[in-house]
């Protein structure tokens, strides 16, 4: 989603989109991507407009609830890798039918394959490989890494962007309301398109998490790796960012919270402080630490790499790429500068 892209939402969505709504309140992701089996290999889920952006449904959502229906037709428990080509735009606020077909199963992984279908019209496409990331013996394998953690300042020293985002777009940019982004300071992202400006850097660094407080699970990486604004945009002005196709490797489960580790459902349950203005209960852990680049474009074509490493960055958690194109621009006012 651009620069642009995105102020043309909001530009366009007193009318079209806000209507004098407030903007949707928190809402859990997790329950947004469960699906219901109506036959055998075959099931329901229901595509909200809380994760879009301007009217298009968020990649990673679709890719997680593509991998729930998944995890169901296997008996293998942890995702391993997804990779997702989009055919056409998700329609949002109707239900999505996934048929899954096991392509290979073995004593250690399954593959499967995830078709993603509205009104009889394909969506989008998904290969998924399951198996099981450790099982906690010594013998799980060999380890190799030259991977350098993400380096950030404390979250309580960065710029907190997501209030400024919610004032600006409304029901414009759903996705906001969902997600809390917090940037360093010096970074390439605060240097330029948080400030309208362009660098020459495409790379973001941020922590991100759940506006309602909700741990990430291991699922969840597939949307994390899909929920900040493309870093080609701290180079180029120009037009919004279609994906085309995305992948994702799961690597290691999102740390939880040592007050909520003996209950594995807690942690993807949002945390409510009662009173008189609830709020959610927010833990370390809630954020991730995300890194997303994008270092070559040819003729609009790019890539972006994508990280997501644990809270404090001791640990690498998911790894993903993007193929995507830079289209034409539909406005040149800029609203991402929080205010």
């Amino acid at each position: 989603m651009s620069r642009s892209r995105i102020a043309s939402l909001a530009s366009q969505g007193a009318k079209r989109y806000f209507s004098g709504k407030p903007i949707y309140a928190p809402t859990s992701l997790t329950s947004a991507v469960r699906t219901r089996s109506l036959a055998e290999d075959t099931y329901e889920g229901f595509v909200t407009d809380r994760w879009s952006i301007g009217e298009a449904p968020n990649g990673g959502y679709l890719m997680m609830m593509a991998l729930d229906a998944a995890s169901q037709s296997t008996s293998h428990p942890d995702p391993l890798s997804c990779q997702t080509t989009f055919l056409s735009k998700a329609d949002e606020n109707e239900p999505v039918l996934l048929s899954v077909r096991r392509m290979m199963a073995s004593k250690s992984m399954a593959v499967l394959h995830i078709t993603m279908s509205q009104k009889n019209v394909v969506r989008s496409e998904h290969t998924a490989i399951f198996g099981t990331l450790n099982s906690g013996t010594r013998d799980d394998g060999f380890d190799h890494s030259v991977k350098v953690p993400i380096a950030l300042p404390p979250r309580n020293e960065c710029i907190h962007a997501s209030p400024g985002w919610r004032k600006n777009f409304g029901r414009a940019l759903n996705i906001v309301a969902q997600t809390d982004a917090y940037f360093a300071p010096d970074s390439p992202a605060t240097k330029g398109v948080l400030k309208g400006k362009t660098t020459d850097h495409a790379s973001i660094t941020t922590y991100l998490g759940l506006s309602n407080g909700e741990i990430p699970s291991l699922m969840s990486l597939a949307f994390f790796n899909d929920a900040m604004f493309p870093p080609v945009l701290n180079v180029s002005a120009l037009g919004w960012v279609p994906t085309l196709q995305y992948s994702v490797h799961f690597w290691n489960r999102p740390p939880v919270p040592a007050a909520l580790a003996s209950d594995e459902s807690a942690a993807t349950t949002p945390h409510i402080i009662a009173g008189e203005n609830p709020q959610p209960t927010i833990y370390d852990e809630s954020y991730l630490r995300c890194r997303f680049e994008t270092d070559y474009v040819r003729n609009s074509w790019l890539y972006t790499d994508g990280e997501i490493w644990s809270h404090d960055g001791s640990t690498l958690l998911a790894t993903s790429r993007q193929l995507a194109r830079l289209m034409s621009p539909k406005s040149t006012v800029n609203k991402m500068a929080p205010k």
